[in-house]
């Protein structure tokens, strides 16, 4: 049978260590940077995207007025 400071030295030795979490950034988690990078890049495209729609849209107009 094993002593109580003996439990306590074999109990100190477990180390419950996270999976993942504190230990680093997960695998396939982008850092905040490029976070932001692609959302800048998807709202530009966007935009591009509209006024290429108001220049049509404008042309038509002035099609139709002639």
């Amino acid at each position: 049978m094993t002593s109580g400071s003996q439990n306590h030295l074999t109990w100190t030795k477990l180390h419950f260590y996270p999976l993942r979490g504190s230990l680093g950034r997960k695998p396939g988690r982008a850092a905040q940077a490029k976070v932001r990078a692609r959302k800048e890049e998807k709202e530009q495209k966007k935009r591009e995207k509209n006024k290429r729609t108001k220049m049509k849209k404008n042309a038509k107009k002035k099609k139709k007025k002639k």
